[in-house]
């Protein structure tokens, strides 16, 4: 019976060691994974194409079109950033990645002055927008979210609603957001397609 019972703790403890191991090598996989996702998807994209689901009139012209270029110029302007993290930063985990944006601010009052609209780059903490933490599909075809929104009235992104990983290093977004258009707010999903220009370190 001691032998049974010892060979059966043996293997137990076995059992745990192996677990233990396993779970340690594929810590050390994915920080060893960051090199192959930077190379891949650190840097700034530039937007190349956006539209809106529903035609929206945003340049008060009296013509509504789903192409936002046409509606708001400055849309041009838009661009996002992925960070991937060093290795040595542990607060990330498995395929995940920083993600920043930048989106002409919207109010109420940017159609009857007719002022520029001011575009906010998200590139630092200390400057106003969302970072958002996204994490890569296994096949890095894909991303997801976790969403921690500003609601302090300036905010216009309500969802993310898809992240894909498309050829030539490009993305598409598709986000649902408000804008401010000729009849008020309103709110409708938007297709962007962004391609990196740029490599971050």
């Amino acid at each position: 019976m001691n032998n049974k019972s010892n060979r059966k703790m043996i293997f137990f403890h076995l059992i745990i060691i192996s677990l233990v191991l396993l779970s340690c090598q594929e810590d050390q996989t994915d920080v060893n994974n960051r090199p192959l996702l930077k190379e891949r998807f650190n840097g700034k994209y530039e937007i190349i194409s956006s539209t809106s689901k529903i035609a929206v009139d945003l340049n008060d012209d009296g013509v509504e079109s789903t192409n936002l270029f046409e509606e708001n110029p400055m849309i041009l302007l838009s661009k996002i950033r992925i960070r991937i993290p060093r290795e040595d930063e542990l607060f990330l985990y498995d395929n995940e990645f920083v993600l920043s944006e930048s989106w002409p601010t919207e109010n109420e009052h940017r159609l009857a002055d007719k002022e520029n609209i001011i575009v906010y780059d998200l590139t630092g903490y200390d400057i106003y927008g969302n970072i958002l933490i996204g994490e890569f599909n296994d096949s890095l075809s894909s991303a997801t979210f976790r969403l921690d929104l500003n609601d302090d009235g300036k905010n216009t992104l309500v969802e993310i609603k898809s992240f894909d990983v498309l050829e030539d290093e490009t993305v598409k977004l598709i986000v649902i957001r408000k804008l401010y258009t000729r009849n008020g707010w309103t709110t409708t999903e938007i297709e962007s397609f962004y391609k990196r220009y740029t490599v971050i370190s």
